[in-house]
């Protein structure tokens, strides 16, 4: 299992991911780019079931969540999936955040914490008041639009979770959980440019971040597989909580 994640490996494999993806997306209607979204998720899942089993319960639904959202994505035409699309998204993220809450302290004084969050409820006001009526036309009904709202807001705590839990501990495992935040967020801002806004080149971005994201949620699943890192992650939570 390690030899997958060796950079000699597995960082290849996401190369000609995100080849096969660019190209598809240039040569084919946006169906077929679905599918093999959705076939390419259902790869990444069963690997991950086959080299963690169930032993990491959160994440494994979080991935199954998240496939959930990718099937609900090929029939995203449909009324009902795209509402079943918005709710399975908040869900995922909502677990996302909650699995590593406990590990932070927010400390609304320091500057960094305060500018990222006074950004955040910038960036949603700024959604609500400008893009929710932008996007109005590409939803069905009041539910979507406040599942879009929702959605939102939570993409940006999500992204301040990651934050945060990066700034208090430090290390691999804290860092790529922030590289997933940011992968899921600018993944799904750049979906909402091209789907909601007709900014088709969009779409190339939107999926590289998603490959990204998948890869890495895999190597976080390895790392946290890890003994050491608890070990790790223990001690410096004990020491830091002495200062």
């Amino acid at each position: 299992m390690h030899k997958f994640f060796n950079r000699s490996t597995w960082g290849p494999l996401l190369f000609l991911l995100v080849c096969l993806h660019m190209w598809v997306i240039a040569q084919f209607d946006i169906e077929i780019s679905r599918l093999l979204r959705l076939g390419t998720f259902l790869l990444v899942f069963s690997y991950f079931i086959l080299q963690f089993g169930w032993k990491q319960g959160r994440l494994l639904l979080v991935f199954a969540l998240l496939l959930l959202r990718d099937v609900s994505v090929v029939f995203y035409e449909v009324p009902i999936m795209k509402t079943i699309g918005f709710l399975v998204t908040i869900a995922a993220y909502g677990l996302l955040s909650y699995m590593v809450f406990k590990k932070i302290r927010i400390y609304v004084s320091t500057s960094l914490v305060f500018i990222f969050s006074t950004a955040i409820v910038g960036l949603n006001i700024f959604n609500v008041l400008y893009l929710s009526e932008a996007i109005r036309p590409g939803l069905d009904n009041d539910l979507q639009l406040i599942l879009f709202i929702l959605q939102g807001a939570l993409m940006m705590i999500m992204a301040l979770v990651g934050y945060l839990y990066h700034g208090r501990i430090g290390g691999k495992l804290p860092l790529i959980y922030l590289y997933i935040t940011l992968s899921f967020v600018f993944g799904d801002l750049c979906g909402l440019a091209a789907y909601f806004f007709k900014y088709q080149v969009a779409f190339y971005p939107e999926r590289i971040f998603y490959l990204i994201s998948l890869t890495l949620l895999l190597y976080y699943a390895w790392i946290q597989n890890s003994k050491s890192v608890y070990h790790w992650e223990s001690e410096g939570l004990e020491e830091q909580s002495l200062l």
